[in-house]
């Protein structure tokens, strides 16, 4: 039998895309929900997984929190940020990697913002 922790689950995250619109007469970034939803096992980043993203980056301080696995082909890309409404959790993707490139499964690598509530 197998053991699942609460919390451990399934999560549905909104996804919200970038635009750019003008606001008090300057360009400024706005975030916009969509009617599209992610469904995704939600983990927190690894050390390795973060050593392998400050060199995909070429920093030395990284900024991934999180990963986001989803079954299925991408649905959000970099720069998009993935909402999950139940706990209005807001994660920023900063990568977006195919598995195999099949269209099988996506990591979605994010990093959760606090400020942006």
């Amino acid at each position: 039998m197998m053991y699942l922790r609460p919390g451990n689950l399934i999560k549905e995250f909104v996804v919200a895309t970038k635009k750019s619109k003008r606001v008090n007469g300057r360009m400024a970034d706005v975030y916009e929900k969509t009617s599209v939803f992610l469904n995704g096992y939600l983990t927190v980043a690894t050390q390795t997984q973060a050593e392998q993203t400050k060199n995909r980056w070429d920093q030395d301080q990284h900024s991934l929190t999180h990963t986001i696995v989803d079954h299925g082909p991408s649905i959000a890309k970099k720069g998009d940020r993935l909402i999950h409404d139940k706990s209005s959790r807001v994660f920023e993707v900063l990568a977006v990697d195919d598995v195999g490139e099949l269209g099988i499964t996506t990591i979605y690598y994010a990093e959760e913002r606090n400020d942006v509530r």
